[in-house]
């Protein structure tokens, strides 16, 4: 691992005080990027208004977290903003990453951005989750455009956001494309992962001592149950009922499998329209409609860190319906654990998935093509090496060195 001299600057979400990918991302990002430069993390002390989302800490283990984070920035407060400039202006940094992910940051984004291309020489690059929000909203687009044309240069997670990027700004911006990396921590230590990342170095003789076995042998016996994993928060776009309508036409010619749904639902936390028990309720009425009670077990709620290597390695096959997607963070977390998947040919997915060796693709939104995909697989079950073939690409050093070498020549 190479030194690379100067100093870094990211702006994120932080796993000490949020639960969801996009956190755990930054908590790693952080970690890999403070092994090659000097490195500062600043977050967010409120990351959106409570009426609009709640979120908690992930679990009760965490304390000291991943990092001495910098909790600045509050979405309400334009004085958190200029401190947060005044704080990165002393640093004097070579680089900035600012995490984005809705374009309900625009105002805070555009500022930060604005201020810093004038009191820093910094290139300054934003990570993007999401191009546009998955619930759109009038004047997404337009929040966008003129938060992005600011940046020095946007990195992105799949050819399609890639595409749609260039979109948004014209093709006025470079544009760097990088795919998820695979994350091995889960798999190596039943631990939250701020923690393991500081216990065990990537490449280390114990953490390679602990990465799943990726056998030859098919990751599932037909004499056994199949287990199907469907796991994340739940929201339209992931496509749950798809899936649940796939699984009734796949119970009449092979009956022997089980679903476990582990996550919370998101409108329990968005809006609070409705409470969580009518959502439960209306999902379990969909799932006995469609004869699946046998098959399906729920389990709504946020799963801490600590019990997610217990359903990656008790499911033979991960479940990844969505309507539309700019990428998944399932995915790498599934290839983590040798895990192949059943994936909707869209976004993302469509660079990550190899069809026949790492998962079957299915056409999105359709749950016949899912049924088709998932009968494929019983009918040729895939193995551990192949996902780990298809994996090959997903490295963190990959990641980190691309952008490193990018400020370099930036």
């Amino acid at each position: 691992m190479k030194w690379a001299a100067g100093k870094c600057v990211l702006i994120a979400p932080s796993p000490e005080r949020m639960r969801g990918g996009v956190a755990q991302f930054s908590g790693r990002l952080f970690f890999e990027l403070a092994q090659r430069s000097r490195t500062r993390f600043i977050s967010w002390s409120r990351l959106y208004p409570d009426f609009i989302i709640s979120r908690r800490l992930a679990d009760g283990q965490l304390a000291a977290g991943v990092s001495e984070t910098s909790f600045i920035l509050s979405c309400l407060n334009p004085a958190t903003w200029r401190r947060c400039v005044q704080e990165i202006v002393r640093e004097q940094p070579d680089l900035v990453l600012l995490t984005w992910v809705h374009p309900f940051h625009a105002p805070v984004y555009w500022y930060l951005l604005k201020q810093l291309k004038t009191l820093t020489r910094a290139q300054l690059m934003l990570v993007c989750h999401n191009i546009l929000p998955h619930e759109g909203f009038p004047g997404a687009g337009l929040l966008t455009h003129l938060t992005f044309r600011l940046a020095d240069s946007l990195i992105v997670h799949s050819t399609h956001a890639a595409h749609e990027a260039r979109i948004i700004t014209k093709s006025r911006i470079p544009i760097l494309t990088l795919f998820l990396p695979l994350e091995h921590r889960p798999c190596a230590l039943e631990a939250h992962p701020s923690k393991a990342l500081q216990e065990v170095k990537p490449g280390s003789s114990e953490a390679e001592s602990k990465r799943c076995d990726y056998s030859p042998v098919p990751v599932w016996d037909k004499c056994e149950e199949l287990r199907m994993l469907f796991f994340g928060t739940i929201r339209k776009y992931k496509g749950l009922d798809i899936l649940l309508s796939a699984l009734n036409l796949v119970a009449r010619r092979f009956p022997h499998f089980r679903l476990t749904v582990a996550g919370e639902l998101f409108y329990a936390n968005s809006l609070r329209c409705l409470p969580v028990s009518h959502g439960i309720k209306r999902l379990t009425q969909n799932i006995v409609r469609l004869g699946l009670a046998e098959h399906v077990k729920l389990d709504l709620r946020y799963i801490p860190d600590s019990e997610v290597p217990r359903l990656f390695r008790e499911a033979h096959l991960v479940m990844l319906p969505y309507r539309s997607v700019w990428q998944s963070a399932v995915l790498p977390l599934a290839y983590s654990f040798g895990k192949p998947v059943i994936a909707a040919a869209t976004g993302g997915l469509l660079d990550a998935v190899i069809d026949g060796q790492s998962g079957y693709f299915a056409e999105a939104g359709n749950p016949a093509s899912f049924a088709e995909a998932i009968l494929r697989f019983i009918e040729k079950p895939l193995t551990a090496d192949g996902v780990l073939r298809s994996a090959q690409m997903l490295s963190w050093d990959n990641y980190v060195s691309s952008i490193l070498e990018r400020r370099n020549n930036g």
